[in-house]
C-alpha cells in the first residue's frame, strides 16, 4: 500500500528532480519515495477513468487503487505541521474565506470519476474531459498559486495537455479542519490576482476562481473518513 504526500515544491523542480536522480543514483531522494515512485509509474489511459474500477485503469497512485492507500496521518502532530506549512505561505492567520452565496453542488457531489469531476466543475467543454489521462504526475506539476493544501494526500490525478485542452484534475485528503483548507485557497487565489467566489449547499464548499483565460474549482467536503477531500480542477 502507498500513501504519497503532496510536497510543496515547484512542479518542474520535482519533475527535474526525478530526472537528476536517474542521472545519479548517489543522489539523494528530494521528495518522499512514494511520490517519486508515482511521478515515475507509465501515463494510465482509460476514457471513463472509472477510480473504483480495477479493470479499468483507475486513476491511482503508483498502480494501487485509491480505497487501498495506507492510512492518512490525522494526529495532532501531523495537523499542528499541516497548519505550519500553510502559515508559511500565507501567513499566521490567513484571511476567512468571503462569505457564501447558495450553490448547486448536486453534480460535483455525484461525480465519481476524474472526467464527471470536470464536467460538472463547468470550466471545460465535455471532449477536453474525456481526453484526461490518470498519472500522479498531474498533482506534481499543478503550480501556485493552486497546490493543494500542505501534507495533503494525493488520491488521484489526471490531466490533459493540447490545444484548447489544459486541464489537471486532482483530489487530495487531509486531516485538516474544512474551514482551514478554504481559508487557505481563497487567500492564495486572491493573492495571486484570482477573482473568488464561495459557494456552500449544505456543509460542502466550493471556490470558484478566474484570471485571464484561466480557471479553478476547488470542492470540499468533509468525509464518511473524517478527514477534508478537495476536489482541484485546474484549467489554463
Amino acid at each position: 500500500m502507498i500513501r504519497a504526500a503532496f510536497c510543496l515544491v515547484a512542479g518542474a523542480s520535482l519533475l527535474a528532480a526525478c530526472g537528476e536522480a536517474k542521472r545519479d543514483a548517489r543522489a539523494p531522494a528530494p521528495i518522499d519515495p512514494a511520490v517519486a515512485e508515482a511521478l515515475a509509474d507509465p501515463l494510465m489511459t482509460d476514457p471513463d477513468l472509472a477510480m473504483q474500477n480495477d479493470t479499468g485503469a483507475a486513476i491511482v497512485i503508483a498502480g494501487v487503487d485509491s480505497a487501498a492507500l495506507s492510512p492518512i496521518d490525522r494526529d495532532e502532530a501531523a495537523v499542528a505541521a499541516a497548519r505550519e506549512a500553510a502559515a508559511r505561505l500565507v501567513g499566521r492567520t490567513p484571511p476567512v474565506a468571503p462569505d457564501p452565496a447558495s450553490d448547486d453542488l448536486r453534480a460535483l457531489r455525484a461525480s465519481v470519476t476524474a472526467a464527471q469531476i470536470a464536467k460538472a466543475s463547468g470550466l471545460v467543454r465535455h471532449d477536453c474531459a474525456a481526453k484526461l489521462v490518470a498519472s500522479a504526475r498531474w498533482a506534481a506539476v499543478l503550480r501556485d498559486p493552486l497546490r493543494p493544501y500542505p501534507r495533503s494526500a494525493v488520491e488521484t490525478a489526471a490531466g490533459a495537455d493540447g490545444p484548447g485542452c489544459a486541464l489537471r484534475v486532482v483530489r487530495v485528503k487531509t486531516p485538516v479542519p474544512l474551514e482551514d483548507v478554504l481559508s487557505f485557497h481563497a487567500a492564495r487565489l486572491r493573492a495571486a490576482g484570482y477573482a473568488v467566489r464561495h459557494g456552500a449547499d449544505g456543509e460542502d464548499h466550493v471556490l470558484r476562481a478566474s484570471k485571464g483565460g484561466g480557471g479553478f474549482l476547488l470542492y470540499l467536503r468533509k468525509g464518511a473518513d473524517g478527514l477534508t477531500t478537495a476536489d482541484l480542477v485546474a484549467v489554463d
